[in-house]
């Protein structure tokens, strides 16, 4: 078996450049002369910092924050319009309960605050529900606060929703007004 030993020490070969041994930080060429620890300039070592030293790590610091606050205020107004969703639903079926014939404020009240905590009490905070019932219209209004995603921001939400009460008319009378 025939061995071979490699010689790092020994000058490159003839078919590479003069001019790559130069260039290369990992040169074999015994006659390149590298310079002496003791002869490199103190001068880098103890230079000024420039003006933009540290300017990445301010430009972070400054950057980071304001892109995680508009982050949160997208999710925040995610989160005021999906309240807002909540309470137009829990206003039209309040609406929708009062206005028939028979119908009561109270009943639509009762019918518009379930709505509301079935669908998202804990969107929609600190719920109020008006109902309000002529012998014409049933207008009813829900009101709260949008859950807070970020801390001291209270977003208001406010659904109405109006509807003709039903009443029964005989054709070509005139409409009577409820309670006389």
């Amino acid at each position: 078996m025939l061995e071979e030993t490699a010689n790092f020490d020994a000058p490159l070969p003839p078919s590479r450049p003069s001019s790559y041994a130069d260039r290369s930080p990992f040169s074999r060429d015994p006659t390149h002369k590298k310079a002496a620890p003791s002869a490199m300039s103190t001068e880098s070592l103890h230079a000024k910092p420039s003006r933009d030293a540290g300017g990445a790590s301010i430009q972070l610091v400054l950057a980071v924050p304001t892109l995680m606050l508009c982050l949160l205020f997208v999710v925040q107004a995610a989160v005021w319009w999906h309240a807002t969703h909540v309470a137009q639903s829990a206003a039209t079926r309040a609406v929708d309960t009062a206005r028939v014939d028979g119908g009561t404020a109270a009943a639509g009240e009762a019918t518009g605050r379930d709505t509301v905590t079935a669908l998202g009490d804990t969107v929609l905070r600190d719920p109020s529900v008006d109902v309000e019932r002529t012998a014409t219209e049933t207008r009813a209004e829900v009101r709260g606060v949008a859950m807070t995603v970020i801390p001291g921001v209270r977003w208001r939400v406010r659904a109405t929703a109006v509807a003709p009460t039903e009443r029964f008319t005989l054709p070509g009378a005139l409409p009577r007004a409820v309670g006389r």
